[in-house]
């Protein structure tokens, strides 16, 4: 581990070249060193980012010929006073050779090479391999991306003129194509000036070689010997792909719909008889926030209650006790699959908190889950024209303030536009304009409001009487409907329970 001693700091002891080293010396010991303390190789280094400064700034001074013989006659001191007396390159030291060399974007960092001399340019003659594919070049300038990684990396280390090289570049280019959003497949020149020293870093020695980097940052990488053809690297890394898929049987399928009971869960149905990379990949990216299971082809009860009709079929479950669910109808790609599930993933399902508030009782509040036969609340409606209800709205909203703390959501419901909710009760049941009724769902019983004086003690002692049990309860003629307005299509209880594809 290199030393450095902040208050006699020798910039060629830093790079650990002698004082008479060429440019090309010095530029070569810099990246050595940069690579060694890059800030993504070292996290449980504290001091590797100041170090990592100080190797930057002195590359800075040695780099600049005028800056280098001042630092040999004047030393650290000379260059300061030189910067400060308004000569190019002025700044000071710390933030000017860290930012020259090392730009900082969210937290990773990029190396900054400037063009370099004859040596460069005739390095650069060969063909790009993977301009423009989906291989992922990787350098000293994105080398943060494999340090941080938390998927599997394939990674080719190459010499564009070798032979075996050329041979490899359309497997390689068909391997990032069907892997993508998989894992990484990445390829380094060997060639190129800055990368030269990520090959000598990881130990390559023949062309091409090829690197496996699992999901563990910390862990090192290991030599690929098997067959370089698609089938056989991507078999490879698959089978070493972490899961967090469970397979679901009829036996299990409860189980796994109640552990964790506020996430959502999410299934595959499945003719595979292994889980699809795709599908682990995605397991990975949103373990925390969604369950993912798989069932196979051979589950015939889960299949028939689900009505699955053919495989794959990707369900997102609304309501698991009954076996209602939201399918995905895209293409089986990631990037499509990932925004479909990601739309699940920070939506727990739960209701809205109606507690001490007297709201209109839409299709919308409906298809919620609110008074529906799971609901354990009591339902309390006021149901009659706007003309009827706009004067009783600050009597319903007291009542509703007054027993938030029971187990009893106030609605209204206008019959102008929502008629059909009164074939629900019966019709001698319907006296009054506004009409108030309790609901409870889970038994599909309601008692309504008899009294002829619709005042707030009257409804407060109808209210009470029904929380204490001592009210009797009629049953409803049918599930309530309630009618879009937008669409004028209706939806009732039951079959917002019984929908599928929504």
């Amino acid at each position: 581990i290199m030393i450095i001693d902040a208050a006699s700091r020798d910039y060629y002891q830093l790079l650990g070249v002698s004082r008479s080293a060429t440019e090309q010396q010095i530029k070569k010991a810099f990246k050595k060193a940069a690579l060694k303390y890059h800030p993504d190789k070292n996290r449980d280094n504290p001091e590797a980012e100041s170090i990592f400064a100080e190797i930057a700034n002195a590359y800075e001074v040695l780099s600049d010929s005028e800056k280098r013989q001042i630092y040999d006659k004047y030393g650290e001191k000379g260059v300061k006073e030189h910067e400060a007396g308004g000569q190019p390159g002025g700044g000071g030291f710390g933030g000017g050779a860290f930012n020259r060399f090392f730009n900082q974007d969210g937290g990773s960092f990029h190396f900054n090479f400037g063009g370099g001399g004859h040596q460069q340019q005739q390095r650069r003659h060969y063909e790009k391999f993977y301009e423009n594919t989906d291989v992922i070049n990787l350098g000293l300038s994105n080398l943060g991306q494999l340090l941080r990684r938390e998927e599997i990396w394939m990674v080719e280390f190459y010499h564009p003129g070798c032979k075996p090289c050329q041979q490899l570049k359309d497997e390689w280019i068909k391997l990032a194509e069907k892997m993508y959003g998989i894992f990484k497949v990445a390829a380094v020149n060997c060639l190129e000036d800055e990368e030269e020293e990520l090959c000598e870093e990881y130990g390559v020695n023949k062309y091409p070689a090829v690197l496996y980097f699992s999901e563990n940052a910390s862990d090192f990488p290991e030599d690929y010997e098997g067959d370089k053809t698609v089938q056989a690297i991507s078999s490879f890394a698959v089978r070493r792909m972490q899961s967090f898929v469970r397979l679901v049987k009829g036996s299990n399928y409860e189980d796994f719909v109640k552990r964790s009971p506020d996430v959502t869960k999410v299934l595959l149905f499945t003719s595979k008889k292994a889980t699809p990379p795709l599908y682990k990949a995605l397991s990975k990216e949103l373990k925390s926030k969604l369950a993912f299971g798989e069932v196979r082809s051979s589950e015939e009860d889960l299949i028939k209650k689900f009505k699955v009709e053919k495989f794959p079929t990707l369900l997102v479950l609304s309501d698991p006790e009954h076996y209602i669910s939201i399918p995905y109808e895209g293409e089986y790609k990631r990037d499509e699959m990932s925004k479909f599930l990601r739309s699940f993933a920070y939506s727990k399902r739960q209701e809205k908190d109606t507690s001490g508030k007297f709201e209109e009782f839409t299709s919308v509040v409906k298809q919620s889950g609110s008074c529906d036969i799971r609901d354990p609340s009591l339902c309390f409606y006021a149901i009659g024209t706007q003309a009827a209800l706009k004067p009783m709205e600050t009597t319903f909203s007291s009542l509703a303030s007054h027993y938030a703390k029971d187990p009893v959501k106030f609605y209204y419901i206008y019959t102008d536009n929502q008629s059909a909710v009164l074939s629900s009760f019966h019709q001698d049941h319907q006296q009054q304009d506004p009409f108030v009724v309790i609901i409870r769902p889970k038994r599909k019983k309601y008692a309504p409001f008899l009294s002829e004086e619709l005042s707030s003690d009257n409804i407060r002692s109808f209210v009470d009487n029904i929380l204490g049990g001592h009210a009797k309860m009629s049953k409803l003629v049918k599930e309530l409907e309630v009618v879009s307005v937008a669409t004028g299509s209706s939806t009732s209880s039951e079959e917002a329970n019984t929908k599928e594809d929504l």
